[in-house]
């Protein structure tokens, strides 16, 4: 009797182990293709077809083997069954996205591609869209220093801009997080400064002591290869309570409260990043000091009125853009200004890029989005749709770094729609860029 029973409760528990297994493939299909788990996703994809093949074949092998089949291992492997069709749906999606990009006409690529900065996991999936010319930029990560010997990752930067100017291109735009301090994502090898900020909390942030910190930051960039600093941090800094921040960290990363220093110690930084042939940044527009949400996850939203935000946020990124040079550029964040556009975040939203900051601030810089992985976007409308929606804003470039294989889906998708964007405004996009790339050839 006392056998029976623990023999029942083992066979319930192998079975409650059976299903929790399934439902977990099940989970792992539905989700590996999202940025979610994009760090693992090589290692799930490998491991998700071996389970769910070996776990198909043992149930359907063992129910055949049954003389009554009962409903619970029916429902077994139909969850098997699920998972394998759902992993080939999702795994084919992705690579028939990809074959249709790197198989499309090549002059209809390079005018897409020329609004991309995009990240990559090996120097040979670089080289491949370089050489097609379907990038406009690469965006250099802490994964990649970690896992590519600086010295050959120099060596192979250096190799693809030889190559384009050997076509007769401008050069590939190459952009890293650099901006000292918690944000410091090619530290090691090069040196780690503290934040501007701190700089300023000690009173040694005088013009003079900013450029000697932005020209170490410019010769060690150099070195690396690299001509797009996406630095200095424009927020301002602000006391905001915020219950999860894993990675905006803004108060550690602004320069100041007081938008004057802040303009004034972001331009003595940019200048000193020009004398290197560097190009800097002015992030995050419209200013995410405020946010109290981590724009990473969550869709964050200014809720002060204009009159507020042009009191305090946005003098320091006004000041900065008014007579800017082409080697400035601007990143959007994924926030929504509810003073403006309630519903879309700047990254994506005509009123915001197109009436703000292109017509009433004259910006002529060029503009390029935060990481479109973000989750607010690449688990929101998707990629395709903010690269399409971003575009037609007047946005010049799209920021894919941490999941690269996005590129595909949102490359597939303007290649579906590109007749729909505004034709004038896609030119002056690369008039833009093309100012940007040809001031890093040349200074002019």
């Amino acid at each position: 009797m006392i056998r029976d029973t623990q023999r029942r409760l083992a066979a319930s528990a192998l079975a409650l182990l059976r299903v929790s297994l399934a439902l977990c493939a099940l989970s792992g299909a539905l989700l590996y293709r999202t940025t979610l788990v994009a760090s693992l996703r090589e290692l799930l994809l490998m491991s998700l077809a071996l389970v769910i093949l070996l776990a198909l074949a043992f149930e359907a092998r063992a129910l055949r083997r049954l003389t009554v089949r009962s409903w619970p291992r029916r429902t077994l492997v139909g969850l098997w069954v699920l998972s394998l069709a759902l992993f080939v749906g999702v795994e084919g999606r992705f690579r028939l996205a990809k074959a249709r990009v790197l198989g499309a006409d090549p002059a209809v690529l390079q005018a897409v591609g020329a609004h991309f900065i995009v990240g990559f996991r090996s120097l040979d999936e670089l080289a491949e869209l370089a050489e097609r010319d379907a990038i406009a930029g690469v965006y250099v990560s802490r994964r990649n220093i970690r896992a590519i010997d600086p010295v050959e990752l120099s060596a192979a930067l250096a190799k693809l801009q030889a190559a384009r100017r050997d076509r007769g291109e401008p050069p590939l735009l190459v952009a890293a997080d650099q901006e000292g301090g918690v944000v410091s994502h090619l530290s090691p090898p090069l040196t780690r400064q503290p934040s501007l900020g701190s700089l300023v909390d000690r009173g040694k942030a005088s013009a003079r002591e900013i450029h000697t910190y932005a020209d170490l930051h410019g010769r060690e960039l150099v070195t690396l290869g690299i001509n797009v600093n996406f630095a200095p941090v424009v927020d301002l800094r602000a006391h905001v309570d915020r219950a999860f921040d894993r990675y905006t960290k803004i108060e550690a990363r602004a320069i100041a409260e007081d938008p004057t220093i802040v303009g004034e110690v972001a331009g003595s930084y940019c200048d000193g990043l020009r004398d290197h042939q560097i190009a800097c940044t002015l992030k995050h527009f419209p200013g995410i000091g405020r946010v109290r949400e981590d724009t990473h996850y969550f869709a964050g939203h200014l809720s002060q009125s204009r009159e507020e935000l042009e009191a305090a946020d946005w003098r320091p990124f006004k000041k900065l853009a008014e007579g800017s040079r082409s080697s400035t550029l601007m990143m959007l964040s994924h926030t929504i200004v509810d003073a403006i556009d309630d519903e879309l975040p700047a990254s994506m939203s005509a009123p915001v890029v197109d009436g703000l900051l292109r017509g009433e601030w004259g910006f002529e810089g060029v503009l390029v989005t935060d990481d479109l992985s973000m989750f607010p976007i690449s688990l929101g409308p998707g990629v395709g749709e903010a690269s399409v929606q971003a575009l037609s804003a007047g946005v010049d470039l799209l920021l894919i770094s941490y999941d690269p294989d996005l590129y595909y889906e949102a490359v597939d998708a303007l290649l579906d729609r590109w007749e729909e964007l505004p034709s004038e405004r896609l030119e002056r996009s690369r008039r833009r860029t093309r100012d940007l790339q040809r001031w890093l050839a040349d200074g002019s």
